[in-house]
């Protein structure tokens, strides 16, 4: 009889420190998911905020719609 409960004992030893593992993981990735999304939400603002800095400068200039790229572009 103490070696079956010894047997659940460690079983249960090891399903417990399997789900704080998976769940420390799990945390991980969504911290990782929700800085991605940070990020996403801040480059699209700096596109957005670009765009209309573009959109602005070929009203001031409207000859100047395409640059000259510079020789080693090319």
């Amino acid at each position: 009889m103490g070696a079956l409960f010894a047997g659940i004992l460690i079983a249960g030893v090891l399903y417990f420190a399997r789900s704080v593992s998976t769940g420390l993981t799990i945390y991980g990735k969504e911290k990782a998911v929700k800085k991605a999304k940070h990020t996403v939400a801040d480059l699209e603002q700096r596109v957005y905020e670009l765009e209309t800095e573009n959109a602005r400068l070929r009203v001031q200039h409207p000859m100047m719609t395409e640059f000259p790229r510079p020789a080693s572009l090319k």
